[in-house]
């Protein structure tokens, strides 16, 4: 699909780490039903975004994953342990 290839080029080579890159590959991926592909990539941002120690980041990144967990993936649990290990 040419749209994937798009966006897989603008987040992985373009504008790697840019969190609005970031987002929308995910948004691309939920829109395209593909849930999996878009909880790693926000596993991923997530994990990058503790890394650089970013408040700002951390926190748009925590609440977007964490809605994201507890109501596409129905996974509530997964969505609190998100918001605790953030805080």
């Amino acid at each position: 699909m040419k749209a994937r290839k798009i966006y897989e080029t603008l987040y992985g080579e373009v504008a790697p780490g840019l969190i609005k890159s970031t987002i929308a590959y995910i948004n691309f991926e939920k829109r395209m039903d593909n849930l999996e592909k878009a909880k790693a990539l926000y596993y991923k941002a997530f994990r990058e975004a503790l890394k650089t120690c970013d408040p700002q980041s951390i926190t748009y990144l925590t609440v977007q994953y964490a809605r994201f967990l507890a109501f596409n993936c129905k996974d509530a649990a997964r969505a609190c342990e998100i918001l605790n290990e953030a805080t």
